[in-house]
């Protein structure tokens, strides 16, 4: 499984999922217009979105990410 972002910050969540979610997930900086048929190959579903985070969302998902991070 690949996870692709153009934003570092999202990838110790996405770890952090991964892990809770017991799956091995490879993460990819890139932008929507870097993803090319190198990436796409072999791929049977695509999901796609884009997240706003907003400041509620960060506080609370920065508090249980650091408590996440902390045990490890």
């Amino acid at each position: 499984m690949t996870a692709v972002d153009i934003d570092l910050l999202v990838f110790p969540f996405v770890e952090m999922l991964s892990d809770l979610n017991q799956v091995e997930v490879n993460p990819v900086t890139a932008g929507f217009a870097q993803v090319g048929e190198e990436l796409l190959t072999d791929v049977d579903l695509l999901i796609g979105a884009d997240i706003c985070f907003r400041p509620p969302m960060v506080r609370g998902g920065s508090r249980r990410s650091r408590g996440y991070l902390a045990d490890r």
